[in-house]
C-alpha cells in the first residue's frame, strides 16, 4: 500500500509591526508563511503552493490573503514564504536511486561480460527463453570451443524474478547437458539472451 497525499508546514514567521482592524491593537499583527507539498510516505516530494496569513497576536484573528484589508495585504506581498530544500528530498531521493539502480545496471553488465569471457565451472547464467520466459542454467563442464550447461526445471516470467529460481530451487537442474558454441554464447549475449551471470565467490 502506497499511503501518499498533501500536507502543510509553517516556514516563515514576521514580527508583529501591523495594526489589528479587529481589536485595535498597534503593532501586534505578523504574517506566517505556509508551503503545501505532495507527499509519499510522508516524504516530501514537491511543494505545489505558498501562502501568506496575517495573525494578531492580541485577539489571535487570523485572514488570508483575500480577507486582509488592503493595506495589510500590500504589506503580505513583501512576505513570500521560502521554500526549503527538504522540500524537495522525495525527488532528491528518487534520483539518488535511479543513479543507483544505472551503477548497479551497468556494474553487473560489466560483470556478465568479464564473466563470460572467463567461465568457470559453476557460473550461473540468466537467459531468455524462446516462450518469453527466463530460466536458469549451470556452467557444468568447460570445453575448448564450448560449454556444457545443466537446465534449472523451473522458469519465471521476469528477469528480476531469476533470483527466486536461485533461492528457492538452487539445486532443481537437469541431469543432461547442453552444449552452446562460445561464439553462439557471445551473439545470445550480445542479444541480450543472456541476461546476467552469477559467480560464487
Amino acid at each position: 500500500m502506497i499511503i501518499f497525499g498533501t500536507r502543510g508546514s509553517l516556514v516563515n514567521t514576521s514580527e508583529p509591526k501591523a495594526n489589528c482592524v479587529y481589536c485595535g491593537s498597534e503593532h501586534s499583527v505578523g504574517f506566517h508563511g505556509y508551503v503545501r507539498y505532495f507527499h509519499i510516505f510522508w516524504i516530501p516530494v514537491f511543494p505545489y503552493s505558498r501562502k501568506v496569513m496575517s495573525y494578531c497576536a492580541h485577539c489571535r484573528q487570523v485572514l488570508s490573503k483575500e480577507e486582509m484589508p488592503a493595506d495589510l495585504a500590500i504589506q503580505a506581498k513583501t512576505e513570500r514564504p521560502r521554500l526549503r530544500l527538504w522540500h524537495f528530498s522525495g525527488i532528491g531521493l528518487i534520483v539518488a536511486c535511479l543513479a543507483f539502480a544505472g551503477i548497479a545496471e551497468s556494474y553487473e553488465k560489466k560483470q556478465t561480460k568479464t564473466f563470460m569471457q572467463d567461465p568457470e565451472v559453476g557460473d550461473v547464467y540468466g537467459i531468455k527463453l524462446a516462450n518469453g520466459h527466463y530460466t536458469l542454467c549451470v556452467l557444468s563442464k568447460i570445453e575448448p570451443d564450448s560449454l556444457g550447461f545443466r537446465m534449472n526445471n523451473y522458469e519465471v516470467d521476469a528477469a528480476a524474478d531469476l533470483s527466486k529460481l536461485r533461492n528457492h530451487y538452487a539445486n532443481d537442474y537437469e541431469d543432461s547437458l547442453y552444449f552452446w558454441p562460445k561464439f553462439e554464447l557471445e551473439r545470445l549475449l550480445n542479444e541480450n539472451y543472456i541476461v546476467q551471470i552469477k559467480r560464487d565467490k
